[in-house]
């Protein structure tokens, strides 16, 4: 970590790399409001470093995500929105942590797990690995891949929202169940690990999840 400058508004901050890019680990005794006062006067250098990791973040005490700053997309999606999912085709660019979260999708892959990449600013998936069975998403893995999942959640949003509140405070949720509806019409409960990260220049959340991890329900 020596050819990191430093700024001197995070001396004695622990640098670390981690999975989604560079992380600034506060001494003890600094809380929240202490680490957005300088994420505030640090913000440009922030988005600069951004630039070269993929993201930034400020992890305070107490905190396991921190305050976080991501690398500028050349796209700029808009909001999301239940629309149909076969409309507006995102277009993403590669960043410098792709080649680590591919990697990450690889050994889930090897694990027999299925691996679903989803963006946090407009529901586009943006990869889907081929362990993701018919019998389960009705349609082929392929298929699944510039679709807005968000029409998936139409009818179980208060999970969608649940699941987006814990994302916002944590990079890591184990066993997480919702609904979705599936392409059919049917409704089934799925439970998926959730990771954050930064893929293709986009913030995302990763969802793992076993072959049998789910079952259908009454819609």
């Amino acid at each position: 970590m020596t050819n990191i400058l430093i700024h001197p508004a995070l001396y004695n901050w622990e640098p670390l790399v981690t999975i989604n890019g560079l992380a600034f680990h506060a001494p003890n005794g600094v809380d929240r409001n202490q680490a957005l006062d300088i994420y505030c006067q640090i913000e440009n250098w922030l988005e600069i470093l951004a630039a070269s990791w993929g993201e930034v973040a400020l992890i305070y005490n107490g905190s396991t995500q921190g305050l976080r700053k991501f690398a500028m997309s050349n796209s700029t999606p808009k909001p999301s929105e239940p629309v149909n999912p076969k409309i507006n085709p995102i277009t993403l660019r590669p960043d410098d942590n792709y080649q680590r979260v591919t990697e990450f999708l690889l050994s889930h892959w090897q694990d027999g797990k299925s691996v679903c990449v989803v963006s946090q600013i407009d529901n586009r998936c943006l990869f889907q690995n081929d362990k993701l069975l018919p019998a389960r998403a009705i349609i082929q893995p392929s298929e699944w891949i510039g679709q807005n999942y968000l029409w998936y959640w139409r009818d179980s949003m208060n999970d969608y929202q649940q699941l987006r509140e814990l994302l916002t405070r944590e990079v890591y949720i184990p066993k997480f169940e919702y609904r979705l509806r599936r392409p059919d019409g049917s409704m089934a409960r799925y439970q998926t690990d959730y990771y954050t990260a930064n893929y293709l220049g986009v913030p995302v959340r990763i969802g793992v999840s076993g072959v049998t991890d789910w079952e259908l329900v009454n819609s």
